[in-house]
Formats: C-alpha cells, sequence, structure tokens
C-alpha cells in the first residue's frame, strides 16, 4: 500500500498519529492513567502495538515513544496494585487487569521492572509475550525502587511498607486519589474528547491492604446498560451518571457535605507528598471538588510503619452536615464511639477516630440498588432485555474471591458525622494490629507539609482486645437499624 499510494499512505499514517496524540498525551507526565488499570490494560495496548507496527516498518514513532510518562507507564502497574495482587479499582476499572501491554514495553525500553511484571502472563494476549522475547526482568526489591510513588498527572499517591508480598512480611499498602483533572477548567460546556468517560466523584477516596485482606474497599463499575450511564451531562456534572450509588461521592471513601456530589472534573491539588522511609505522606487541597475556595478544605493520608492516618481539615467558613465515609466488606465485632473493630476470618482491622473527642463512629449500609426502566434493547451491551424491562444497579456487596462482581459479602459504610464546630477529623487505621500498636500524635497538616516527623505519643491504649467482645450479628445490630433509610442527594455543589 506503501509503495502503490504513498500519498494517500503518508495521509493515513499523519491522521492515524493526530488522532492518537490524546492518548498518548493522557500519561503525562508520569505514566499513570486517569481511568485505571483496567482502561490502562485496554489503551497501552494497542498503544504499543501502534508504536511496534510503526517503528518496525517505517523505522520511526513519529514522536509517540517519546511522549512524556510513555516508557515509565509501566510505572502505574506497579505501584496501583497492592501487596496481594488486587489493582485500585478507581472509576470504572476492576481490581483485576490484564498485564499483556508490559511485554513490548519491556522490549521497547528494556525495563526489567515491566518484564518481572509480566513473568507470569498467562492470559488472552499470551502470544505478545512471545512476539517481543528479550525483556530483561528484575523486580522491585532487587532494584531498590521506593515503596511509595505519588502519580501527580493523574493525582494519585501509592503508599506500601514493603514489596514483600509474604504474610510474614505484614505488608499493608495505602492508595488515595484526588480530583480528575482533564486538563480544562469546569465550564458550561465541556468537550467530548475532554471528559473521562470512566471517571467517578471520587476526589479523596482510598483504599487499604493489609493481612492479605482489602478492608477499605473502592465499589468499582455498575451496570454499563443503566440508562444514562455515560452521560456526564453537557457540563460534566449533571449528568444521569451521577445518581447512581457507586458514581456519586457518597459512594466513595471520602467527605460528602450536605448530601451533595463533589464537582466530578475538578482539578484538586496534591499540595505535598514523602514517599521515603517508613513515614509516608500525601496532603490533597480536595476543596474545588467541592465548588469551595482553595485552601479550605484539606485530606492527608499518611502509612506510618503498619499504621494508617487519614485527617481532614477545614477552614472556618466550610459548614453544613458533613459525612465522613469508608466502605468495607468486613465482618463488624464492635462499634463504641471512637472505637470500630472489624474481623475477616482470623484478621483483625481496627479504627480509631483520634480527634475530636465528641466525634463518634456509627455503621450504617449503602441505599438500597435502584432499578431503572429501558426504552430501547438495542441499547444493551448483548444482553436480553428482562421481562419487566428493567435495569438494576448491581448489589451492594464486594467482589467474591473469583472476581464476580458484587457476588460477594455484604457492604457496610463506617460513618462519621462531622461535629459541628470542629475543624479536624483525624482516624488512625490498623488493618493489621495488635495489642501494642500505638497512636499517634495529632499534628496539623502544616506540620505535615513542613516534613515534620510523626512521633509516637504517650496516649492510652486503643480499646480493641478480643476477650469478652459480643458476637458480631449482637454488637452490630444496633448500628445498622434504620440503615436502609440513608439517601443521598443528587446535587452537586456549585
Amino acid at each position: 500500500m506503501l509503495e502503490r499510494c504513498p500519498s494517500l499512505s503518508t495521509r493515513l499514517v499523519e491522521r492515524c498519529v493526530a488522532s492518537s496524540l490524546n492518548v498518548f498525551e493522557a500519561l503525562a507526565p508520569d505514566g499513570a492513567w486517569p481511568e485505571g488499570l483496567s482502561y490502562w490494560s485496554l489503551a497501552m495496548r494497542y498503544a504499543g502495538l501502534m508504536v511496534a507496527a510503526l517503528e518496525s516498518t517505517l523505522r520511526d514513532s513519529f514522536g509517540l515513544a517519546d511522549q512524556p510518562g510513555f516508557a515509565q507507564t509501566g510505572d502505574f502497574a506497579l505501584h496501583a496494585v497492592g501487596p496481594f495482587g488486587a489493582a485500585f479499582n478507581f472509576g470504572d476499572s476492576e481490581r483485576r487487569f490484564d498485564l499483556s501491554p508490559l511485554a513490548w514495553l519491556a522490549h521497547r525500553f528494556q525495563r526489567p521492572v515491566d518484564g518481572w511484571l509480566a513473568r507470569k502472563y498467562d492470559g488472552w494476549f499470551l502470544p505478545l509475550m512471545t512476539l517481543w522475547p528479550m525483556q530483561p526482568r528484575a523486580g522491585p526489591s532487587t532494584l531498590n525502587l521506593s515503596t511509595g510513588r505519588v502519580f501527580r498527572g493523574s493525582q494519585l499517591a501509592c503508599l506500601r511498607n514493603t514489596w514483600a508480598s509474604d504474610r510474614k512480611a505484614r505488608p499493608v499498602y495505602l492508595a488515595i486519589k484526588g480530583g480528575n483533572d482533564s486538563g480544562v477548567e469546569p465550564a458550561s460546556s465541556v468537550r467530548p474528547q475532554d471528559v473521562m468517560l470512566h471517571a467517578q466523584a471520587d476526589a479523596g477516596s482510598f483504599i487499604i491492604d493489609g493481612a492479605r485482606r482489602r478492608w477499605v474497599i473502592d465499589l468499582g463499575s455498575d451496570d454499563y446498560d443503566l440508562p444514562g450511564y455515560f452521560d456526564h451531562g453537557a457540563d460534566s456534572q449533571s449528568g444521569p451518571r451521577w445518581r447512581y450509588y457507586r458514581m456519586h461521592a457518597a459512594g466513595h471513601n471520602t467527605l460528602v457535605i450536605d448530601g451533595c456530589n463533589q464537582v466530578p472534573n475538578a482539578r484538586t491539588t496534591i499540595l505535598g507528598s514523602c514517599v521515603e522511609g517508613n513515614r509516608k505522606w500525601v496532603v490533597f487541597d480536595l476543596s474545588r471538588a467541592y465548588g469551595k475556595p482553595a485552601g479550605s478544605i484539606r485530606r492527608g493520608a499518611a502509612l506510618i510503619g503498619r499504621r494508617v492516618l487519614v485527617q481532614d481539615e477545614i477552614d472556618p467558613e466550610i459548614s453544613g452536615n458533613i459525612v465522613w465515609a469508608a466502605h468495607t466488606s468486613a465482618t463488624p465485632d464492635l462499634i463504641a464511639g471512637s472505637v470500630a473493630r472489624f474481623r475477616l476470618g482470623d484478621d483483625r482491622f481496627v479504627a480509631r477516630i483520634l480527634e475530636p473527642s465528641t466525634a463518634r463512629f456509627e455503621l450504617a449500609l449503602p441505599p438500597a440498588p435502584s432499578s431503572f426502566r429501558i426504552a430501547d434493547a438495542r441499547r444493551l451491551h448483548g444482553r436480553p432485555l428482562s421481562g419487566d424491562g428493567l435495569v438494576s444497579e448491581l448489589p451492594r456487596r464486594d467482589d467474591d474471591e473469583d472476581g464476580g462482581r458484587a457476588a460477594g459479602a455484604l457492604i457496610r459504610r463506617l460513618e462519621i458525622s462531622w461535629p459541628k464546630g470542629a475543624r479536624r477529623l483525624s482516624v488512625l487505621l490498623l488493618p493489621d494490629c495488635n495489642d501494642d500498636d500505638q497512636t499517634l500524635p495529632i499534628t496539623p497538616l502544616t506540620y505535615w507539609l513542613a516534613h515534620h516527623p510523626f512521633r509516637p505519643a504517650d496516649h492510652p491504649p486503643p480499646f480493641y482486645r478480643i476477650a469478652g467482645l459480643p458476637a458480631p450479628e449482637r454488637s452490630s445490630a444496633s448500628r445498622t437499624a434504620g440503615a436502609e433509610s440513608m439517601s443521598f442527594s443528587g446535587d452537586t455543589h456549585e
């Protein structure tokens, strides 16, 4: 084709390269993909094949291979996955994803960690592993890679205490994200190409792994056949997508103010971070996600040894009904004032409110799934329409051990109603706890940003001893009563 129609072929290649730039530019500056690892895998598989075809045929990628972040994008697949193989499934992504793009990336850029990640791949695209066999392999521990990483392009921080996944190493993993910055200012009208189709209202949301469990979970995507599921609205804020619980801020591990949704495409800011040593942290300015002045709503998250601290601070002008929430599929053992205790098998998870002293935990259930009528069955993704013509939101359940969507344990919301007049809310989370775990001093986020170290404090030991605790079903019942009446607003902060 190139020899017979050189002019037409040249124009075709030029247009292909130009139309693909959005994909490659989305990786800048550090290789993370803004819609999560599931869609990273899809995009990078074809990006790699495209560059490989251009370079093998025309001996030139026309600048695509040199785009900022592309060569390092394997770092996203390394850091955004917890120690037990489950990805941080923000957006519409899932915990499991396809690693085949790493075959070409390891071959092309000679990155040993990419080859190491793909070393046991046996999925649908296994032939890609044989097409590019020149893959150096070395793990992150061998390469002495940092156990923390902040991806500023996608507003994501991934922190762990060790690269080891063996249970004896007691790995703990914390990942937290900011807003969904599309590169344009929120406006009354947003161009279709600037919409992050699979993004959710999840600024400040986090997940926690420890003791081979995911204790604080992201609910992930919902049924793609729900009406208007991909309709963000002309302003990326008012579309029917945001009426679904898993898309709304209330369906995430973050703050909700007056029941309103966040501004889904707000440009939040990472104020500072530290990813070295055993005291790792990040601080986000989440103000714009709530339509508030810059610096008025801040969230810090820290991994200190095996302990996780989530600290929120608000300015005096921030008022209203503020709810802190974290979702879990663990079984509640005890919800008592400032302490919440959960169990999965023989493993334990403890949450403790450090400040303010008036804050209390409550346990609730998410609102029941809603059903919606489908007017045109041709819009369904290849499945027959049910007899009643309805499509329902997924059950409020975790995925099962085989990856079945919403087929596992019941999901609960651990909540804190922000006490009136309080300006700081600090929550200590212990995903792999011992009775000798220490509490932490409360220091303002400005101290974090000044790199002040965290020091163990002489606080009373946390109340989470095993002896004498009531049975889970009895101790948690009073806290879940009436949870079915909980609702959230479809409104968005202006």
